[in-house]
This record gives structure tokens, C-alpha cells and sequence, in this order.
């Protein structure tokens, strides 16, 4: 049964244990890295992985890297940090418009 996984700090995905979400904390950047790679690689096991924008900030080529290497899931999905949001998701999605239809419709004012 596909399950759900958060990396993070431990102070930031502490609280996803109550609902039931499998944690992964670690300390650095480098340590996310190799998480995330391990826990895409498990076949059939994770189908959302959950990982703080604080730590996908500092790995972001690497991430864009093994999401092409790897089957449509688990999906990797940037959340906030306990210290808030630096904004990364936001400007992932208005990538992700622009370049579907060549205009940034959702953010632009």
C-alpha cells in the first residue's frame, strides 16, 4: 500500500506522526539528498514525499534530476518550514504555468 513520507528537521515534521505520515529527519542538505533518493527508489512504497523548502532550496538541480529519473511517483512535494515559507513551491508553480502556457496568468498583477 503506497504511504506517505516527510523529510525535514526534526522540529519542522515532528507533528505529521499524528497523522500517521512516516517522518525522515535530517540535519543538512546533503543528508535530505540521500533520503529522498532512497525513499524514490523504494518501489511501490511512498507515493508523496513531503520535504521542507528550507532544505529543497539548497538542493534544488538535484531534486529536478531525480524527479526525470523516476516513474510518476512518488510525487515530491516542497512544504514550509516550522520557520515559514521562503516562497519556493509558489515559484515552482509559476514555472510550471509559464511554461505550459507561456504566460504567467496565476501570480502576474
Amino acid at each position: 500500500m503506497p504511504k506517505i513520507a516527510v523529510i525535514g528537521g526534526r522540529d519542522s515534521i515532528l507533528g505529521f506522526t499524528a497523522m500517521g505520515i512516516d517522518i525522515f529527519p535530517v540535519e543538512d542538505e546533503e543528508q535530505a539528498l540521500k533520503e529522498t533518493t532512497r525513499l524514490a527508489r523504494k518501489e511501490d512504497q511512498y507515493a508523496i514525499i513531503f520535504m521542507t523548502d528550507d532544505l529543497a532550496e539548497k538542493i534544488d538541480k538535484q531534486l529536478e534530476d531525480l524527479k526525470k529519473s523516476i516513474p510518476l511517483l512518488p510525487v515530491i512535494v516542497i512544504i514550509p518550514s516550522h520557520k515559514g515559507s521562503l516562497g519556493l513551491a509558489t515559484l515552482k508553480m509559476r514555472k510550471m504555468v509559464e511554461k505550459a502556457l507561456g504566460a504567467d496568468i496565476l501570480f502576474s498583477r
